[in-house]
């Protein structure tokens, strides 16, 4: 499904339209402005699904029923509600209304804020939630809540119902638990997830009554969750928990990506294959399966970078890394594990289809045409292929490294395998 990708700008004045189109223009994202309530009513008609967020402009022109906010909410537009000044009551009725968050210009706006709500407001796009409470009208409440935040969310009553949730759909990012489940304790459905999802697998919120003991928020952060909130609790309150929550989780995936990827081929790396592997392996074994392990080597490598420099090596490392990713699945783990060395594991593989893919690959490699400055280079890569139920991480790449080592000692650009 594509995003949405657009942000509505309802705004009558034109300096503070100009000053949210200059403020918010870094982030990219196409930005429509209504500047009037007659132009808000035809910009809907024809746009309504392509809008992640609005701006909204508390007083609007030409609004004399204040409308304008609730249109918003029936085309399912998440806003944010500026005003030039501070009404308890406006806030709270706004809020009530259906926007997203009630933004005061009393200082200037905080666009830094702004900014990580539109940003977290789009990336929700592609997050799912779990609300997990025992009480029916509870889970509404926050699926409401997290629904105008731009999250899906599904409901569960207990453990089992989250986890069949986190088994059978996509893009789960976040569970709330409320300490009061169906037939247990919040505090034990967390231990227990906890115990099959890490904390850079799944952000999770804890949720209890106001009036527990202090001690409970302590519970619940040492069973796992990344945070804690008290009912009854303010929906500003509930949209940041949620966005440092999903922004944690981000940080500290793209950080172990990070970790796991060569920067310029963003193949997996050596430690990447090594953790990776370990895991294709397992599975391997309990299934009584084979495992087909593969080194491949760029041949006269050397000579390419001594003849036209490093700058054109890399363009040939990426031109294979490039090829890699078009030849194999999605869930082959490929990597670049040395300089011009690279690795390959599958699984539920016969030796005579992994032949067939490695000589279709070599192939490929051989009808590579990397053009330079001034001319255009062709290139062929050797391959040790081993196909065995065999094990052990160390012992499979040792075997497919002396059969690559072989074909490389055999005139290169060609497969060996045991």
């Amino acid at each position: 499904m594509a995003l949405k990708n657009k942000i509505l700008i309802v705004e009558d004045n034109k300096e503070l339209m100009n000053q949210h189109l200059k403020s918010i223009n870094n982030l990219g994202y196409e930005m429509v402005c209504a500047e009037n309530f007659e132009v808000l009513i035809e910009i809907l008609k024809t746009q309504k699904e392509d809008f992640f967020i609005a701006l909204h402009d508390h007083i609007f022109e030409n609004d004399i029923k204040n409308e304008s906010l609730s249109l918003l909410m029936k085309a399912h537009i998440p806003a944010i509600v500026f005003s030039e000044i501070y009404d308890e009551n406006i806030a709270e009725e706004t809020i009530a209304n259906g926007a997203l968050d009630y933004i005061i210009n009393d200082e200037g706006i905080d666009y830094v804020y702004i900014s990580q709500m539109i940003e977290r407001a789009y990336k929700n796009q592609n997050v799912n939630a779990i609300v997990a409470d025992g009480n029916e009208s509870a889970r509404e409440m926050q699926v409401g809540l997290l629904k105008k935040f731009n999250i899906n969310s599904f409901h569960a009553k207990d453990f089992d119902e989250v986890h069949k949730l986190l088994k059978t759909k996509e893009d789960i990012g976040l569970v709330i638990v409320d300490q009061s489940l169906e037939n247990e304790k919040g505090v034990d459905l967390i231990y227990k997830l906890r115990k099959i999802y890490s904390k850079d697998e799944l952000a999770i919120i804890g949720v209890t009554e106001h009036g527990h003991s202090s001690r409970l928020s302590i519970k619940f952060l040492k069973k796992g969750a990344n945070d804690f909130i008290t009912k009854p609790f303010i929906s500003e309150e509930f949209n940041l928990r949620v966005l440092q929550s999903l922004d944690n989780l981000e940080f500290i995936q793209q950080n172990k990506q990070s970790a796991m990827t060569d920067h310029l081929t963003s193949m997996y790396n050596k430690r990447a294959f090594e953790s990776l592997g370990a895991q294709v392996i397992s599975k391997a074994k309990n299934e009584s399966v084979e495992l087909v392990c593969a080194m491949l080597d760029i041949d006269h490598f050397k000579g390419i970078n001594d003849t036209y420099g490093h700058h054109v090596g890399d363009k040939v490392l990426v031109a294979v890394a490039d090829a890699f990713r078009a030849h194999f699945r999605k869930d082959d783990l490929v990597a670049r594990v040395g300089g011009e060395e690279f690795a390959v594991l599958l699984s539920h593989v016969s030796k005579e289809k992994s032949l067939e893919i490695f000589e279709g690959f070599r192939k490929r490699i051989e009808s590579l045409v990397i053009e330079t400055d001034n001319e255009k280079i062709k290139i062929s890569i050797s391959i040790g292929l081993f196909v065995e139920k065999e094990y052990h991480l160390q012992v499979l790449l040792q075997n497919a490294d002396e059969l690559l080592y072989s074909a490389k000692n055999n005139g290169r650009n060609q497969v060996k395998y045991n």
